[in-house]
């Protein structure tokens, strides 16, 4: 059982977050021009899913490098059964 109704989108940044450019159908046009980071949360707001990624230092391995990075907030709503509006600014 989850702690919370986000909590199975909370860690999802760790999928891919220690293999840089690793990627099964070869080079991702994302991380060749630059590294995303997406956050998802359920019921609550994009901005939170961004104000998490800065809050907890996601991001802070990457910036700084030769490439620009990206970050990605996502929310589901329920009422809407759909996404909201997402998030897309620089870190």
């Amino acid at each position: 059982m989850f702690a919370s109704c986000d909590a199975p989108f909370q860690n999802m940044h760790n999928i891919f977050s220690d293999q840089d450019d690793w990627n099964p159908w070869g080079q991702s046009p994302w991380n060749y021009w630059g590294q995303s980071l997406w956050n998802f949360k359920y019921a609550k707001s994009a901005k939170a899913a961004i104000r998490q990624i800065r809050e907890r230092g996601y991001a802070d391995k990457w910036i700084g490098g030769d490439r620009p990075v990206t970050l990605v907030g996502i929310n589901f709503n329920p009422k809407k059964r759909n996404i909201d509006l997402p998030i897309i600014e620089p870190a």
